[in-house]
């Protein structure tokens, strides 16, 4: 396993942020070892983000950013499955559950995973 924090929490996961992880993380234990993580994300633009899950195994976790330019808004979002040392953008119905809307270009919606990433997890067991 990872290294202990100063906190008493198993580092599961960890990149640089400006070398976040937008797709698919995989930690170094079970989750399902852990009463809770904490997991530090960022956007593309740099923006970050934190979650804490309590008893992670099986849940879903939402990340969401708000953004005001000068004449536009946007939202950034991204939905992650959390699933044994795997943690993957969630789905319905066939499409990923990430994406940016915004109000430049009359409206603007993309379904992606490349406006939220995490870089950093930590397990407590």
């Amino acid at each position: 396993l990872s290294e202990k924090t100063d906190m008493g929490g198993v580092e599961l996961y960890s990149a640089s942020y400006t070398a976040a992880n937008f797709s698919t993380v995989t930690i170094s234990d079970n989750a399902s070892n852990y009463k809770y993580f904490d997991i530090y994300a960022v956007t593309d633009d740099a923006h970050s983000l934190f979650q804490r899950v309590y008893m992670p195994e099986g849940k879903m976790v939402s990340f969401s950013a708000s953004l005001v330019g000068w004449s536009n808004y946007f939202t950034k979002c991204k939905v992650y499955k959390i699933s044994g040392t795997s943690i993957t953008t969630a789905e319905y119905g066939g499409n990923k559950m990430a994406g940016q809307w915004g109000t430049h270009n009359t409206g603007t919606f993309e379904r992606s995973e490349a406006y939220i990433g995490i870089y950093r997890i930590i397990g407590y067991k």
